[in-house]
């Protein structure tokens, strides 16, 4: 073996192996501590500002409509307001040994036991605050254990600044501002027309609701804020690194809503970014890698959270989260063959009136813009097909997670904006012409 072969493999094992694990591992143990720290804040203010807005979830029930754009409620309108007064009760219910108890266990909630034979999921978080802010009545803390759902390190200090509502507003302003600059970044990196396809996928995301739906924030986030380091970012080397970063930071925030988004859209973009400029045996396994490192940044995450709950609180919680990871991924034994229906379900509810004339306009845009445009086309028909990769991831994503989502169909669905991503980028990179960047 020569000098030059042992040098490539020690910076393969290096970037590829090494990194990777100590980079997780220093953001698990990160993670535990900035929990330690949110749960040792007291919890006076928090509760009397969601207390005082507690009429937002009371009205809204567990999936409420923000609002309804026609006569057949799009699903992508359903707020998941029973998991954001989960975490709601979670910043300021406390119990003996805390905060190291919570930190570890992710979630002692107030709930009200409404399957005594559910010991995992028979705890309702609407029914128990009910009870115990309308009522007056003395709450049950609930255990939750099986996520990080590491936003409360954002929501508690928070909280103790804002009420509910207020916070709601601020949400709106940081997530308009955060959406503007993705689609900033994405114009300024591959030109307008792949700005607006950007803009445009985003819409099919239903923007309007994710900002008063916390529970939405952490993967749309993760997915704006990633797509503006991709593009600023000038160095091949750390595109693995924003891919391995992506999937650890979505682990943490996230609770299970649509965290693969965030893989789909860095995929279109790295497809973007090489189309015409490498091969496609180049593109093809430079995606591979990078998805492999945001699969183990996201895995590895959820992996060490449950390792440390079993150290701390006991081997039964690992077994308890390995029960919740194969309810999730095929609790009710769905054949492969389940699959065609999910998908129909899928493009049911995201195939809306909304987006198909949103898709009709961005179409006219494209084609005004290929009269415009003199010259031969920029990317070759032989590339364009690569589209179709991060359409394949999300199948995948799918495929592996296909009881959770056709349960939760209406936030899970958000994840098929990758494809839409990817049929605007399509419709956007056929028309490109070579003097026109």
């Amino acid at each position: 073996m020569t000098d030059k072969v042992k040098k490539a493999l020690r910076k393969i094992l290096k970037e590829y192996v090494v990194y990777p694990i100590a980079a997780v591992s220093i953001s698990a143990a990160a993670a535990m501590l900035l929990l330690c720290l949110v749960y040792l804040l007291p919890t006076n203010k928090i509760e009397l500002h969601i207390k005082s807005d507690f009429d937002i979830f009371y009205i809204h029930s567990e999936y409420g409509e923000h609002f309804v754009t026609n006569p057949d409620h799009i699903l992508l309108s359903v707020v998941d307001d029973y998991s954001d007064l989960l975490m709601m009760s979670n910043c300021f219910a406390r119990r003996p040994n805390d905060p190291f108890y919570k930190a570890a266990l992710r979630a002692t909630y107030i709930g009200c036991l409404t399957d005594p034979n559910d010991t995992l999921h028979g705890y309702n978080p609407i029914q128990g605050m009910i009870q115990y802010v309308i009522f007056n009545n003395n709450y049950t803390l609930a255990d939750y254990s099986r996520y990080w759902n590491g936003y409360q390190v954002i929501l508690i200090p928070l909280l103790t600044i804002f009420s509910y509502k207020n916070l709601l507003k601020f949400n709106i302003i940081v997530t308009s501002l955060t959406a503007a600059a993705a689609v900033w970044a994405v114009s300024h990196r591959f030109g307008k027309l792949y700005g607006a396809a950007y803009a445009a996928a985003i819409f099919t995301l239903y923007p309007f609701v994710i900002p008063v739906c916390l529970q939405y924030c952490a993967a749309a986030y993760v997915t704006l804020i990633s797509t503006i380091v991709f593009c600023l970012n000038k160095k091949e080397d750390n595109i693995p690194k924003i891919f391995l970063f992506a999937g650890i930071i979505v682990s943490f925030l996230d609770l299970l809503s649509y965290p693969a988004l965030s893989a789909g859209v860095l995929s279109a973009l790295l497809v973007l970014l090489y189309m015409g400029k490498k091969n496609n045996t180049f593109i093809i396994s430079r995606l591979f890698v990078c998805l492999v490192m945001w699969g183990f940044g996201y895995g590895a995450m959820f992996l060490y959270k449950w390792l440390l709950d079993a150290l701390i609180l006991g081997p039964q919680e690992l077994m308890d989260a390995l029960v919740t990871a194969r309810y999730r991924i095929d609790g009710a034994n769905y054949s492969l063959a389940y699959l065609s229906y999910i998908l129909k379900e899928l493009l049911e509810r995201t195939a809306t009136r909304d987006v198909f004339v949103l898709s009709a306009a961005f179409a006219v845009i494209c084609i005004l813009s290929a009269i415009h445009s003199k010259g031969r086309r920029k990317y070759r028909l032989t590339q364009l097909w690569l589209l179709i990769l991060p359409v394949m991831v999300m199948l995948g994503w799918f495929i592996i997670m296909r009881n959770h989502t056709i349960q939760h169909t209406f936030f899970a669905i958000r994840n098929f904006s990758v494809i839409w991503f990817c049929l605007f980028a399509f419709a956007a990179s056929f028309v490109q012409k070579e003097n026109t960047q």
